[in-house]
Parts: C-alpha cells; structure tokens; sequence
C-alpha cells in the first residue's frame, strides 16, 4: 500500500494536503487500519461504497477544531483516492459513483468491484499476502 506521500504525489491536485496533519492522520489511523481495509471489501463485496464504513468518523475528524483540513470538494475526492489505494491491493478497483445517505459532507462515494490480480487477500479475518509462483 502507498503511503501518505506518495498519494500525495500522485498528482498536482492533492499537493495541498503534503503538509496536512489531519488528511495524514486520516489515512494512516484510519483508512490505512486493517478493520478499515476489512470493512471496505465487505461493502465492496456487498455492493455498497466502501467510504460509507468510516465516512462518520472522518467527518468527525475534519469537524474538530484542531483540523487543518475542511470537507470541500477537493478534500473529498482526495479522501477517495486514499479509500481507493486501500481497497486496490485487493484486487478492486472503481466500478461506478452511487450515492449515500446519512452524512453531512459525503453525499456520493465509489462502488469498487473485484478483478482480480490482487496483492492480500482476507482469509478467517485476517488479511495475508498472495504468493505468486513465477
């Protein structure tokens, strides 16, 4: 899995949150979480977006005082790609955007379908990596 850095590298429009301890700590402590990971393939598995299983506590994040970041657009397309990341070495990636309901800033999150190729997988809970033979 990427790490903050390097998502935020991966283009010019998440260069603003480089330096954000909020947008770090949202990816590390909680995307990056391994019952977060597990959460987002099971809504995946389910066909519901994966953002929904942490959207609460993320904005509960960004809504304390001390957040240096603020739940607009931009910040929340960046949000999904680090959701994104975290799903993707499960074999997902995006299917299609759907909407959500119950959250004050998300209103719209991505469904992920599996297809295959995947790095981890998730065997009696835990999440172990693939071994390919050459």
């Amino acid at each position: 899995m990427l790490s903050f850095n390097e998502i935020t590298c991966l283009s010019n429009l998440y260069a603003p949150f480089t330096n954000s301890k909020t947008a770090c700590y949202i990816y590390e402590r909680v995307i990056s979480r391994n019952d977060s990971r597990l959460s987002f393939v099971q809504q995946a598995i389910d066909g519901r977006p994966s953002l929904e299983a942490r959207a609460e506590e993320i904005e509960v994040l960004c809504s304390l005082p001390s957040s240096d970041i603020q739940l607009d657009n931009q910040t929340k397309q960046f949000i999904g790609v680090m959701v994104k990341k975290a799903i993707e070495d499960f074999g997902y990636d995006v299917d299609k955007d759907a909407p959500i309901e119950g959250f004050e800033y998300f209103r719209n999150a991505m469904i992920y379908r599996y297809r295959g190729s995947e790095r981890l997988r998730i065997i009696d809970g835990q999440i172990v990596e693939v071994f390919r033979e050459e």
